[in-house]
């Protein structure tokens, strides 16, 4: 239930068509679900995207050299890590909705 509430509240912020850095606020209970997932095995794949969509998300670093900043907020790095995670979410949902827990692939053609 928080993992789909977060990702409403997540796509109401991505598709806003003005949206602060502040908004992605609101994506806290996507956080919440996306790390508190437990997963049989530990994905590196994952972690580091979500150690991407964080660092992006949180503005630090937006905070030091103006140039920089300036870069970053106009090529909307909030808007790419709230994709992430969204990503990491959507995906988290599928697994957690198939029976195995697996995405379904197709049998292999001998």
């Amino acid at each position: 239930m928080v993992t789909e509430v977060g990702i409403v509240t997540l796509l109401a912020v991505l598709l806003a068509p003005i949206s602060w850095s502040h908004a992605y606020l609101v994506a806290l209970p996507v956080w919440v679900a996306a790390l508190t997932t437990v997963r049989e095995e530990p994905s590196p794949v994952r972690t580091a995207v979500l150690l991407v969509a964080g660092l992006a998300m949180s503005g630090v670093l937006t905070i030091w050299w103006r140039p920089l900043k300036l870069a970053l907020l106009a090529g909307s790095i909030c808007t790419w890590g709230g994709l992430l995670l969204l990503a990491v979410s959507l995906l988290d949902l599928i697994r957690a909705r198939t029976p195995t827990g697996l995405v379904a692939r197709a049998p292999a053609v001998p």
